[in-house]
Parts: structure tokens; C-alpha cells; sequence
């Protein structure tokens, strides 16, 4: 078993852009070799809900909060409150609070020392200054559930093919720093917990605005986790890491270019291994008014791209867990209404398929 590195970079548009046909093809006839051998069989979940289950905890929303701080700390409980409130998205049989973390499953993407570090408060003052939040018991105590949450999501989504987490996507916390407002690097966590537990390749779909740099680190020597990052190239970080796949958009990138980037993207995969779970990083910082996004996707090309990963992952029978990731802007109402975009769309498409999903046999 060998993982295959492609790295695509769109300079431009049209016959602009740089695509290495070569390695493509190399790409598309290496990975079936990539991840276990097993089989897979069809399990028929007969769920009489008529919404995905979603996860949430009210340590989410650390206060006091400096209301000017670029991290909007208030969307998680502004993001549950607006869903709760939404008939088309809300069931209170399946709202699902975020469990304690078990610490010991943090070593299976973080460094010990690092992790015991981060727990006691005792980081030093660069390396808290690296992560752009502070460190106080809030901010610990939101970190650890969120982890737990993400942990919970996918378990949900092995349950009953989708699992909606309200907050998670720290995907520049890597194995023994943080940075980009992330501790811990919640699906790297809970990738590497239930690769170990199913025995088959996890699929990482990131597109959130920002490459997920610390995801990539943390599998770059993993064969049994594929990770994909639709990005904007020249946004931060601006040391960039080398994922399966990435794909570095252009400044100003609008709706038609992104989804024809992500259709050439997502489909050759799913057409050549077989995930046992996949976590989809539906980043609301792609948005044209998002505060730190430089790409130009409207609401519409959100809803677009949204229902194309989460119907192709659906439909291929992949349990899929689903979090927010990034979403930036000093009107915190706006961040809220696009996050709030990913889970009304997933709510349409459960309504509308037979949730059936693969279970991997060793």
C-alpha cells in the first residue's frame, strides 16, 4: 500500500490554469492501491427521522468574548439557536450534546507533551500568540468538546450515514503546535480514532478557504487517510503543506470556476477508492463578503457546492460527518446565515434519499 502526493495549482482560469496530465493519470491508476483490501457491504438504515442528527455543546461560545476579535465566538450558539428554531432543520430527538474527551484519544494525532501543555495552560506565550486565542479554562474547555463533538459526529454518521457537527474544522492545529485559531486539530483526531477502528481509508474533503495545513502534516506519512484541500492559493497560510490532493484557486474566484474545480476534483476520487468514512470541512469563508475569503462565491454557489459533495458522498453510500470550519465578517449575523447554508441543504438532501450506507468488513 502507497499513498500517491498530486498537487494541483489553478494560476488562472480557463487555458491559464496548470494541470500536469500526467501526474493525473499516475494519480488515477495509483490510488486504487491505496487504503485495505476489504470489502464493503450495503446495510439498509430504515430511520423514521426526518432530519440528519447534529451535535452541539454550549461551552461552543466561550464568554466574555472581545466582540472585536476576528474569531467569532458567538456563531456556534447563534448557528444552534437559528436551527433550532428552523422547523425544515430541527428535532430535538436528535440534537446530541458533546461528550467529555477521552484525553488519550488527542495522542493519536497530537504530541503528548503538547497535548499536557495545552490541558494545564502551561503553553508557553509564543506559542499561544501562534494560535490567535488565548488560553484560559473557556477556551480549554471548548477545545476538548469540540474534539469530542467531531468524534460523536462521525460516530453518528457510521449510525445513520450522516452526522452534522455545529462547530469543528480546526485543520491548522498540527501534531505539536496550534495556529489559525485551532488547538487541536478536531478531524485528525477522529480520522485517525475510526481509521484505526474500521480498518479502511478515511476521506478527508476540506473546503474550507484556508488549505488545511495541519490535516495534511499530520497524514503525510498516513496511507490510510486521503486528504483533499480546495483552497485559495495565495491566502494563509502562506507556507503551504502538501495534501493527496490540492487545488490553490485564484483570488476572486466565483461560483462557476469553483464548482468546475471541485466536480474535476472530487469525482476521479470517489471514483477510485472507497471511503469508510468521510468528514467534509464545509468552510463559509469561501463566501465574496467573508472577511478573510478573497474567493467569490455567492450563497448560491455555497448551496451548490454543498449539495454536490454531500449528494455524491450520500449516494455513494459513504457515512459522511460534516463541520463548519471557517466564516469570518464583523456582522456575526451574516457568518451565522452562511453556516446555517450547509445544514439546511443537508437537511434537504436526507429528505430525499434512502439512507443506505457502506460498512466496511475486514
Amino acid at each position: 500500500m502507497y499513498k500517491v502526493r498530486y498537487v494541483r495549482l489553478y494560476c488562472g482560469y480557463g487555458v491559464n490554469r496548470v494541470i500536469h496530465d500526467s501526474c493525473y493519470r499516475e494519480f488515477c491508476t495509483v490510488s486504487e492501491n491505496i487504503g485495505n483490501q476489504s470489502q464493503s457491504i450495503g446495510v439498509n438504515i430504515q430511520s423514521s427521522f426526518k432530519h440528519p442528527p447534529f451535535v452541539y455543546h454550549e461551552s461552543y461560545s466561550v464568554t466574555p468574548w472581545d466582540p472585536k476579535h476576528r474569531f467569532v465566538m458567538s456563531k456556534f450558539r447563534c448557528l444552534y439557536e437559528t436551527l433550532v428554531n428552523n422547523a425544515e432543520c430541527y428535532d430535538s430527538r436528535l440534537l446530541n450534546r458533546s461528550p467529555p474527551l477521552n484525553i488519550s484519544d488527542l495522542y493519536l494525532a497530537h504530541d503528548p507533551n503538547y497535548v499536557q501543555k495545552v490541558i494545564t495552560g502551561t503553553l508557553s506565550s509564543a506559542a499561544i500568540r501562534k494560535t490567535g486565542l488565548p488560553l484560559n479554562s473557556g477556551v480549554i474547555q471548548r477545545t476538548l468538546y469540540e474534539v469530542s463533538g467531531t468524534i460523536l459526529s462521525a460516530s453518528l454518521a457510521l449510525q445513520h450515514g450522516l452526522g452534522m457537527h455545529l462547530a469543528g474544522g480546526t485543520h491548522h492545529a498540527h501534531a505539536s503546535f496550534g495556529a489559525g485559531f485551532c488547538y487541536f486539530n478536531d478531524v485528525a483526531v477522529a480520522a485517525s480514532k475510526f481509521q484505526q477502528e474500521l480498518g479502511g481509508t478515511v476521506l478527508i474533503v476540506d473546503l474550507d478557504v484556508h488549505q488545511g495545513d495541519g490535516t495534511a502534516r499530520i497524514f503525510e506519512r498516513n496511507e490510510h487517510v486521503f486528504t483533499i484541500s480546495i483552497h485559495g492559493q495565495n491566502n494563509w497560510p502562506i507556507d503551504k503543506a502538501v495534501s493527496d490532493i490540492d487545488v490553490g484557486l485564484p483570488d476572486g474566484t466565483g461560483d462557476e470556476e469553483y464548482i468546475l474545480h471541485l466536480e474535476q476534483t472530487l469525482l476521479p476520487v470517489l471514483d477510485t477508492i472507497e471511503p469508510c468514512l468521510a468528514f467534509y470541512n464545509a468552510g463559509a469563508d469561501v463566501h465574496k463578503d467573508d472577511a478573510l475569503g478573497k474567493l467569490s462565491l455567492t450563497d448560491d454557489g455555497m448551496i451548490r457546492r454543498d449539495q454536490f459533495v454531500l449528494s455524491e458522498l450520500l449516494s455513494r453510500r459513504i457515512p459522511t460527518a460534516v463541520v463548519i470550519g471557517g466564516g469570518y465578517h464583523r456582522n456575526s449575523k451574516s457568518v451565522i446565515q452562511r453556516h446555517a447554508i450547509t445544514h439546511q441543504t443537508a437537511c434537504r438532501i436526507w429528505k430525499s434519499r434512502n439512507h443506505k450506507i457502506n460498512h466496511c468488513v475486514t
